[in-house]
């Protein structure tokens, strides 16, 4: 589940987290633990998100302009506030190396 959904629930204290499956706890949610640090070795999750595209989409322009456009979008304060507040972490192949 995103963190951003029952986040302001548990900011309230109107709902009580479990423990984050990240490998790291996450900057929205500093005092909930991971679940390795609970005592729950072996659990946990990756979520997955991206931009995807159809199979033998040409990489010039298509993908290269794609590219170029999420890479522009990520050094923007408001865009590293969104990763950081739902515990997103950007990484990649297609990913720029200036980050």
């Amino acid at each position: 589940m995103a963190i951003s959904g029952p986040l302001p629930q548990v900011k309230a204290g109107s709902s009580a987290p479990s423990p984050v499956s990240s490998a790291k706890r996450i900057p929205a949610l500093p005092d909930v633990p991971t679940f390795s640090r609970s005592g729950f070795s072996g659990r946990g999750g990756l979520h997955l998100g991206g931009v995807f595209l159809p199979a033998g989409t040409p990489a010039a322009p298509i993908v290269q302009k794609l590219n170029e456009a999420v890479n522009a979008r990520h050094p923007q304060p408001e865009v590293r506030e969104r990763l950081a507040f739902s515990a997103s972490t950007r990484w990649g192949p297609q990913s720029s190396a200036a980050e």
